[in-house]
C-alpha cells in the first residue's frame, strides 16, 4: 500500500492519534494483535473486513472513514453511478432538449427504494446544520437514527 494521505495506513495512524492512543492502546482495544496494528500502519498489510470492523469500534470511527476512494476524474464518479443504477435501482431522469438528448442541468438523481432517498435527504439535512448531528459518532449513525 502507498503511502498517500487518503491511503488506510495513514488514516488508521491519524484517527488513533486523533484519540491519543498508541498502537498497544489501539491493539488492547480491538482485539488485534501489535505486530497486525503495526502492519497495517505501514501499509505491509491491509486488515481484513472484520478486523476493519474491530478498529473503528476502538477508535470511535464508522469503518468507512478508513476507506479512501479515489474519485480524480469523471470516469471514476460515472463508473460509481453506473454501478449504482445497475445494483441499486437508481434512477436518471431529466428533461430532454429538441433532439431528445438529455438537458446536463436538469439531471435527477432518485432511487426506487424510498428509504434511500430518506437517508439521502436526512443526510444533507445534517450537512447543513451540523448542530443536530453533534451527538451522533458518524453520519451514518445519525442518518440510521433518523430514517426508519
Amino acid at each position: 500500500m502507498n503511502s498517500e494521505s487518503g491511503s488506510l495506513s495513514a488514516l488508521l495512524k491519524k484517527y488513533r492519534k486523533e484519540k491519543n492512543m498508541s498502537q498497544e492502546d489501539l491493539a488492547n482495544a480491538s482485539g488485534i494483535t501489535l505486530s497486525s496494528i503495526k502492519k497495517y500502519e505501514t501499509g505491509i498489510r491491509n486488515p481484513k473486513p472484520d478486523q476493519l470492523n474491530k478498529l473503528a469500534a476502538a477508535l470511535d470511527i464508522s469503518p468507512n472513514d478508513l476507506v479512501s476512494y479515489k474519485m480524480d476524474d469523471v470516469e471514476d464518479i460515472l463508473s460509481i453511478i453506473v454501478k449504482l443504477h445497475r445494483t441499486c435501482g437508481l434512477e436518471i431522469t431529466g428533461e430532454n432538449d429538441k433532439s431528445g438528448n438529455l438537458i446536463p442541468d436538469t439531471i435527477k438523481l432518485h432511487f426506487a427504494d424510498e428509504r434511500i432517498n430518506k437517508a439521502i435527504s436526512t443526510y444533507i439535512a445534517g450537512t447543513e446544520h451540523p448542530q443536530h448531528r453533534w451527538q451522533y459518532r458518524t453520519t451514518e449513525q445519525y442518518i440510521l437514527h433518523h430514517v426508519p
